[in-house]
């Protein structure tokens, strides 16, 4: 293996995960997950999604840790493979008819998993009983409950603006997250501001926006690349230049993803995008 750091590739790792997962062999194929990161290769979305949905029939934990990390690398769990963990959790640890009690990180993959299938009210049924501790016992010190995370909140917002249901996603974010302690971070509030202009709400997305600011919340380049294709898809190009020129551009904050959104949103509205005064250096200008 050691001579394998300069002859495998993504294929030749593949064909190894594949190997491992024919023949039940799941753990070793997280590890050779591991090992392609380590050697800076990335896994396909087929060789995660048969990993985890492997891991979920006998380590739920594990599946669960891996999908999170792929994550990070572009991973994007399709609706079965929440069903499928969240059916492993419930066999691993039986929320009713066991004294195992899972924790928040249990209950926020089954959250998520109940918000990407669409399924809410029983997303929100879970939420409340976070809240009032039918899950998990008074901790013996500080006597508090298993109470929702930023994790919790944003999964539960992002479900309820994926369904229209604007104002109590507001009602969260403004309401109950400060009355609990939580306050909304950079992560969340790009979910609220994609959600809103999915929903064709881009002055509201924008207000919210204003409002991180102004509460001292720094955006990244997620944000900006968000608002970029929220407002030429809303067709106010002119406002997505003053940002582009006031605000993106003196805060330093912008990446190659923030200019492909510039580029690719001002081509499709028929737009030269600066091509001879814009303030980008000339290795990132680019001429349409």
């Amino acid at each position: 293996m050691p001579q394998g750091k300069s002859v495998f590739d993504e294929f030749a790792y593949g064909q190894m995960i594949d190997s491992f997962c024919r023949y039940g062999r799941y753990n070793g194929a997280a590890r050779i997950v591991y090992m392609m990161r380590k050697r800076g290769c990335t896994p396909s979305l087929v060789a995660y999604n048969s990993i985890v949905h492997g891991l979920s029939e006998d380590d739920c934990m594990r599946a669960y840790q891996l999908l999170e990390e792929g994550k990070k690398f572009g991973y994007l769990p399709s609706e079965f493979t929440y069903k499928v963990l969240m059916e492993g959790l419930c066999r691993e640890c039986d929320l009713c008819k066991t004294e195992c009690q899972p924790d928040v990180i249990t209950l926020n993959t089954v959250i998520n998993g109940f918000c990407k299938m669409g399924r809410i009210e029983e997303s929100l049924k879970v939420f409340h009983d976070m809240m009032t501790g039918k899950f998990c016992p008074p901790d013996v010190v500080t006597f508090t409950f298993c109470p929702p995370d930023m994790v919790t909140f944003t999964s539960i917002i992002c479900g309820l603006l994926n369904i229209g249901r604007t104002e109590e996603a507001f009602d969260l974010l403004h309401n109950v997250m400060p009355k609990k302690g939580r306050s909304p971070g950079v992560v969340t509030y790009n979910a609220v501001i994609r959600g809103l202009f999915r929903l064709r709400r881009a002055d509201d997305a924008m207000e919210v926006f204003n409002g991180m600011v102004r509460g001292g919340g720094v955006a990244n380049s997620t944000t900006y690349t968000v608002i970029i294709d929220g407002l030429c898809e809303s067709d106010q190009i002119p406002e997505a230049k003053r940002l582009w020129d006031e605000v993106i551009w003196t805060s330093k904050v912008h990446d190659n993803f923030v200019y492909a959104a510039m580029n690719f949103d001002f081509r499709l509205n028929s737009f030269w995008f600066y091509a001879n005064d814009s303030p980008l250096p000339p290795k990132r200008k680019k001429y349409l």
